[in-house]
């Protein structure tokens, strides 16, 4: 099981863990082998939830953020990971991705 550093202990990021863990089970995917990008990804969706109220991913770069919420569409689980399993921040890979773990758990 991966182990994550305990700094990261604050609830968003413990609510964006759990969820994390259970879309990774619900979806058939795996986290990546490397568990930083994993807490990286993970803590930047937890400060755009304390910022915004919602897990806008936090891969991509925003003009306006507010817009971008509204739409819906960069809202984790975005719409090409719903669509086709396709995650560009690599927090749920799937089985055949080169960087795919095998721990559905953090």
């Amino acid at each position: 099981m991966v182990t994550i550093a305990n700094s990261f202990a604050d609830a968003s990021f413990n609510g964006m863990k759990r969820f994390a863990e259970l879309y990774a089970r619900y979806s058939e995917t795996y986290f990546c082998l490397d568990p930083g990008v994993t807490a990286v990804v993970l803590q930047g969706l937890a400060k755009h939830k304390e910022t915004f109220g919602e897990p806008l991913c936090p891969c991509r770069y925003y003009e306006d953020e507010r817009s971008e919420l509204k739409a819906g569409y960069w809202l984790c689980p975005c719409i090409p990971m719903q669509e086709r399993r396709q995650c560009d921040c690599m927090l749920f890979l799937k089985t055949e991705d080169d960087f795919a773990g095998d721990q559905q758990t953090l």
